[in-house]
């Protein structure tokens, strides 16, 4: 009996076989074709896995927002970078964080050159300067007068960035420039850097929010403009290796320079004592000079006002002129 059913299972299994290999041969069908079952795959596939299951990456959000804002017109392209700075920026890995920051600087920079244009549609109204009073120097109130004088698009465009830390800056000699104020660094890039990279960002925020000189004077006391050589001779000895430490080389003899010679309408020596066979400095100068070699005497900027207090000559170079780097700039170095 055992016998019989076996073999009535081998007979059904054969014509089974038989009969799906004559379906394929008539078909033509190729059997590799066919998907194989397996044991599933316990790894999630991403592309399989719901669509709020998946992390967003931030530095492509980032990337091409930037890259559109740096050809775009619109304000809107700002208005959406601002957004995805303010929502991913804290989830890039640090060296990301420093490439965003670098290129979102640049792309604001192209942005308003594009709005600008070669016939500067924005930044060309430089008379309307000449019947502003005293008391209206002040950024929100030069970018209310400069409302009036804009051509339309400029109009919609200017009227949206005020609200967005951008503002008006009187440079002199009846120009000015439109920026985004280094305060804006402070409140959406500072606070997720390192504490040298905040202490830099702060500190080029606190002195550029209007020029240290003005028409070719010094706009600042001469005693400020020593602190502020001094402020970044420590940042590059207290933060050596860090991040904007090249930039903070060059503030400190940018600085250094207007400290110690001044500019064309203010300059430190205004004559030279043939009796004496010394320098005559102005008198905020040498009052400054007094100050910062009593409080920082071990500095290099009291040294260098050492040798030119010793030089024989009335134009004796002691520092040479530097300018601020691109970046520092764009941070709104002025």
């Amino acid at each position: 009996m055992k016998k019989t059913v076996l073999s009535i299972l081998l007979s059904s299994v054969f014509l089974v076989s038989i009969s799906a290999g004559l379906y394929y041969y008539q078909h033509d069908i190729n059997k590799a074709s066919y998907p194989v079952l397996t044991t599933p795959n316990l790894l999630p596939n991403s592309s399989l896995a719901p669509a709020h299951q998946l992390k967003p990456n931030a530095y492509v959000f980032l990337k091409n927002s930037i890259n559109t804002l740096a050809s775009s017109q619109q304000f809107g392209d700002f208005i959406k970078t601002d957004q995805l700075i303010q929502k991913y920026f804290n989830q890039l890995p640090l060296a990301q964080r420093y490439e965003v920051m670098d290129n979102f600087l640049r792309a604001v920079d192209q942005h308003i050159s594009h709005v600008d244009g070669k016939k500067r549609a924005l930044t060309g109204h430089n008379d309307f300067f000449l019947e502003t009073t005293p008391e209206e120097y002040q950024p929100h109130l030069l970018a209310k007068r400069l409302l009036t004088v804009l051509p339309s698009e400029q109009k919609t465009w200017f009227s949206q960035a005020i609200n967005y830390d951008f503002d008006i800056l009187d440079i002199g000699e009846g120009f000015y420039v439109i920026r985004l104020n280094p305060n804006y660094l402070v409140k959406h890039f500072a606070p997720i850097l390192p504490h040298a990279d905040q202490a830099f960002i702060k500190a080029i925020a606190q002195q550029n929010q209007q020029q240290f000189y003005y028409d070719a004077t010094i706009d600042i006391s001469w005693q400020e403009l020593g602190e502020r050589a001094i402020f970044w001779e420590n940042y590059n000895q207290q933060y050596p290796h860090a991040y904007f430490s090249k930039d903070a080389k060059v503030l400190a003899n940018y600085y250094l320079y207007y400290f110690i010679h001044g500019m064309g309408n203010s300059m430190t020596v205004e004559s030279f004592d043939e009796q004496e066979n010394s320098p005559v400095f102005n008198d905020e100068a040498k009052q400054a000079f007094a100050g910062i070699k009593n409080k920082y005497p071990n500095s290099n900027v009291s040294q260098k006002i050492k040798l030119l207090e010793n030089s024989m000559v009335i134009d004796q170079r002691i520092v040479d002129p530097v300018e601020p780097t691109e970046r520092s700039m764009l941070m709104g170095q002025l």
